[in-house]
């Protein structure tokens, strides 16, 4: 997804409590390599995940490492020639019967993650 802001913009909204949860749900963040991710869907319903890749102002991974069972959401930024930034997301780790709704619930959040992004 293309977005109208600064790659350091959009990877504030894919990296950190406040931007995750500006566009998707509750989310604290433990930044850095060593960090976590906590996603709270519902009262009583959240999980915290471990980072598997931090490259700041370029990737996060937060779920289970590359090559290993279970679910992961990957996000890469990056700067395009015009100032914006590209997001892309992958999550991995779904059951073939899950993944058409998550592409679709996918499809939702990052039209709020531009919003967000483009409101400042």
């Amino acid at each position: 997804m293309d977005v109208r802001v600064p790659a350091e913009r959009a990877w504030a909204l894919v990296s950190t409590s406040e931007g995750i949860s500006a566009w998707f749900v509750d989310a604290h963040v433990v930044p850095g390599p060593a960090g976590s991710v906590t996603l709270r869907f519902a009262p009583g319903a959240e999980g915290t995940m471990p980072i598997q890749v931090w490259e700041p102002a370029r990737r996060i991974r937060f779920g289970a490492a590359e090559g290993e069972p279970g679910r992961a959401h990957d996000f890469e930024v990056e700067a395009t020639a015009t100032g914006g930034s590209l997001v892309r997301v992958t999550d991995s780790g779904l059951a073939d019967a899950e993944a058409e709704g998550a592409s679709q619930g996918w499809a939702g959040y990052l039209g709020a993650l531009k919003v967000a992004a483009e409101k400042g």
